[in-house]
């Protein structure tokens, strides 16, 4: 049926192959013969008796079948080198007609195919032919039922993009002894006491009192991210981990600090507790953020005033040239970027894609900071470079005072080598080995001295009362406004970005 056979061929008997399949109980046969005589109509209807012949498939099929045998006589033919595809055109006749298989084919259909074949007068394109493209439809070809290669999209030209910011992380380390996690996670402090006795509100009076380590199971040990521990608050965690040794500077895989999470969250207690821990002011994390571009991107002013006080870099750069100035426009705070213009932050300075904080202010910020940062602007852009030879003036007398400064401290090193020495010959010799004071310390170490300290099984923690817990967050409300205390509460970015969506979003109103 593929082929183009007629499906209504009769056999000896007079049936055709429906009948057949039918007779047989062949339902799927009789299926596919009821679709083929279908289709065979709609094929032959619009054709004249004598146009339509299925000489064109038998070739197709036969020389599909033996294309191999057919091209190594037609490439024997093509004498050229290397091999043209084209061989005269005698000699394809001559071939098909020597073909027994294709005694159907008259001299009329092989001259049509020749000529439909010739590239010029007596030169046939012999792979052309074995295609078949040239005298058969598409739905009747091999090719079309063969898979389709899919085509590589060429890429579209147009501006050349720079790629994207690689994300700097770290591994976390190994693992600490006895196959604990790695230093960043600290064992979390647990309260262990027994709640029915006592509480915030009615402590012990004395370790005596509370027993309930000695009755109580121990509560299972879990290990939590230092930096979580900053995220909550949690300062008994913290200070547990930095009395076993660890770093109060530890980073996680973000080589973050725990400051710095304090810092990004806003919390005035925690930072003010690593600041008393002694944490670094300066540290970068995988972007070169400080603390101090977190706490002014937190919007928090308070926090930015305790970064500044212990150190912090004003005009420290990020990855990206972003100052801590530019962090705190970008969250819309006023109080935050008044406080570091006035500190002495630079309202010129340009970040790696040529923005200044005028800039990031028309963008983000609300008129008050851009009238802010405008006015500066303008008050800076007035000043005049000094003269040449100021500058002259100031290296010679600043060579001066350099070389004054060198005589000084070699007479301080002269002076103080000779107070050492005195020192060291007024130290006192060792005195001579004694019988008599070596066998009175032989005897001090048989006396027998009990020791009545108690050691408690473990150490009450310092909880807030639920009166200091009120006036905690009281305090955080006069901070951060009335909305802290609920789930969908937003940090200073987050609402300055979302109000910007929003009107960005709102349709336009014409009046």
């Amino acid at each position: 049926i593929f082929l183009g056979c007629n499906p209504k061929t009769k056999n000896l008997e007079g049936l055709i192959p429906k009948k057949i399949a039918d007779q047989n109980k062949a339902k799927d046969a009789k299926k596919n013969m009821r679709k083929a005589e279908k289709g065979y109509n709609n094929m032959t209807a619009n054709l004249r008796p004598d146009d339509f012949r299925d000489w064109k498939l038998m070739l197709y099929d036969y020389v599909y079948e033996n294309q191999e045998r057919l091209e190594k006589m037609f490439e024997e033919l093509d004498v050229a080198d290397p091999k043209t595809g084209v061989i005269p055109t005698e000699s394809v006749k001559k071939i098909l007609e020597d073909e027994s298989y294709l005694s159907c084919l008259k001299p009329d259909d092989i001259k049509d195919i020749c000529e439909k074949h010739e590239k010029d007068r007596n030169e046939f394109d012999y792979k052309a032919f074995f295609t078949g493209k040239k005298y058969l439809t598409k739905p009747y070809l091999m090719a079309a039922f063969a898979g389709k290669k899919k085509k590589k999209k060429k890429p579209k030209k147009g501006k050349k993009q720079k790629g994207a910011l690689p994300i700097g992380i770290q591994d976390e380390g190994p693992r600490t002894a006895n196959g604990n996690p790695p230093v960043i996670y600290a064992p979390q402090h647990v309260h262990h006491t027994d709640n029915t006795r006592f509480s915030r509100d009615n402590l012990p009076k004395n370790p005596l009192e509370d027993d309930s380590p000695w009755y109580l199971d121990k509560p299972d040990k879990g290990y939590v991210n230092l930096c979580d521990a900053a995220y909550r608050g949690d300062l008994q965690t913290l200070l547990d981990a930095f009395k076993r040794g660890t770093q109060i500077d530890v980073t996680d895989k973000f080589m973050k600090t725990p400051l710095m999470v304090a810092c990004a969250h806003g919390d005035l207690k925690t930072v003010q507790f690593l600041l008393t821990c002694g944490a670094d002011v300066n540290k970068v994390d995988n972007f070169k953020w400080t603390p101090l571009h977190h706490a002014a991107h937190s919007g928090i002013l308070d926090v930015v005033q305790a970064i500044v006080e212990a150190g912090g870099a004003i005009n420290a750069e990020s990855v990206t040239k972003a100052t801590p100035l530019m962090r705190a426009i970008e969250c819309s705070s006023f109080p935050v970027c008044e406080y570091l213009i006035n500190k002495g932050a630079k309202v010129t300075h340009e970040n790696i894609s040529g923005l200044e904080p005028l800039t990031v202010a028309a963008e983000f910020a609300d008129p008050r900071i851009y009238h802010l940062i405008n006015e500066k602007v303008n008050a800076t852009g007035g000043g005049k470079p000094k003269s040449a030879t100021r500058k002259k003036s100031g290296s010679a007398s600043a060579k001066k005072r350099q070389h004054s400064a060198v005589k000084s401290t070699k007479a301080d090193v002269q002076a103080k080598a000779a107070a050492a020495t005195q020192q060291t010959s007024a130290v006192q010799q060792p005195r001579r080995g004694s019988l008599l004071r070596a066998a009175a310390e032989l005897a001090k170490s048989f006396e027998n001295t009990e020791s009545i300290a108690f050691h408690p099984k473990t150490k009450w923690t310092d909880l807030p009362t639920t009166t200091q817990l009120m006036q905690e967050k009281a305090v955080v409300r006069d901070r951060l406004g009335w909305e802290v205390d609920f789930n969908d509460f937003k940090m200073p970015f987050m609402t300055n970005v979302s109000k910007r969506l929003e009107q960005m979003t709102l349709p336009e109103v014409k009046i």
